[in-house]
């Protein structure tokens, strides 16, 4: 596979440029999990992953619990499907753990507190109830234990590492939480040990290849040797290329990409097309990664899977402003690519959006 061929192998493999699924959840499963700090534009990666897909069918599988939000993996938010939540946690969240555990001394959390923690939490929400985090609080207030802030965020982080809780339904704009044993009683797939682990690694590189033994654990907060380990149990059913002196790990029944016109993509923030690797040397062409967005613009512009500019999203009453920044001026065919994928996301959002070009 010469290298050129890595983003065209990704897009495909992404669902970016194959829209094999049809239902959010189907998507999220083959992708282990999507980050998701950015809630609507988590809302948007999934979407421009599914055909004729809108803001209001990805947020009902939400709302309904189809697709589940947690702290998870580096750690950060995530979608995750129901049925994947309890062995993907199992599998990975010891890690996370360790990455918190400065702040867990920081804030005076520790096992005997994080254990009333979870008793005050759970009786606050059994029963099918849905809080918000500022009302978990005044129960964890009513309990004796002091929450708020920094000490709050953990406290409710590890009873989601722990798969006590996950999110609930939205309650207008806000976001609740809800007993996991409720939310989405199925205990799902009960893969534990060698087998999650196995599981684990040949999802990744079938949604995330070509990919390196480095990308794979740095995405997951596993270790080198753990995700070296999860390698060799699926290596029969995977290809390799090497570019240079990188090993580049992808599934065997993934397919090659179907051959098409060139395509443009408005990509969301932490999209997984860019946040799935270590390196992204593979898909930014000769311009290093940090020249292409700054704080304002942290959304990312792919033009045949190569990273083109970045924009970002001027929300207005009546429409959407996407403000872009290219790397070098757009042709007269990028901008007419860029027109597609703006009417792409105006028929997702169903709201006028306004692509703007600079001069």
């Amino acid at each position: 596979m010469p290298e050129y061929d890595i983003p065209s192998q990704r897009q495909h493999n992404q669902l970016i440029s194959d829209h094999r699924f049809t239902a959010p959840a189907e998507a999220l499963r083959w992708l282990i999990a999507v980050q998701a700090q950015d809630f609507f534009g988590a809302l948007w990666a999934l979407g421009l992953r599914l055909p004729e897909a809108t803001l209001e069918t990805v947020a009902a599988a939400f709302e309904e619990g189809r697709i589940l939000r947690t702290h998870m993996l580096r750690p950060t938010w995530h979608f995750v499907a129901a049925e994947d939540i309890r062995w993907i946690q199992g599998l990975t969240s010891s890690r996370v753990h360790q990455a918190n555990a400065y702040m867990y001394r920081q804030q005076m959390l520790d096992a005997r507190i994080f254990a009333r923690a979870h008793t005050a939490i759970a009786k606050a929400l059994e029963g099918g109830r849905f809080l918000t985090r500022n009302e978990l609080a005044v129960e964890l207030g009513r309990a004796g234990i002091e929450a708020q802030g920094m000490r709050l965020a953990y406290i409710v982080m590890h009873a989601e590492l722990e798969t006590l809780i996950c999110s609930g339904p939205r309650r207008g704009a806000q976001f609740t939480y809800a007993l996991l044993n409720e939310r989405a009683p199925s205990k799902g797939f009960a893969l534990i040990g060698d087998e999650a682990h196995a599981e684990f690694t040949r999802r990744y590189f079938a949604s995330r290849g070509p990919a390196t033994i480095r990308d794979l654990a740095y995405w997951s907060s596993l270790t080198l040797a753990q995700a070296n380990a999860g390698l060799a149990a699926v290596k029969s059913d995977m290809s390799m290329t090497r570019v240079g002196d990188q090993e580049y790990w992808f599934s065997k029944v993934a397919g090659p990409p179907v051959p098409q016109h060139a395509i443009a993509h408005l990509l969301p923030n932490y999209d997984e097309y860019t946040s799935s690797y270590k390196e992204r040397g593979a898909i930014v062409d000769e311009h290093p990664a940090a020249d292409l967005f700054d704080y304002a613009y942290t959304h990312l512009l792919i033009i045949d899977g190569l990273l083109v500019g970045s924009w970002r999203r001027v929300i207005e009453k009546t429409r959407i402003r996407v403000q872009t920044r290219p790397i070098r001026a757009f042709s007269e065919q990028q901008i007419a690519l860029l027109q597609h994928a703006a009417q792409r996301y105006e028929s997702f959002l169903g709201k006028e959006v306004r692509l703007e070009i600079p001069a």
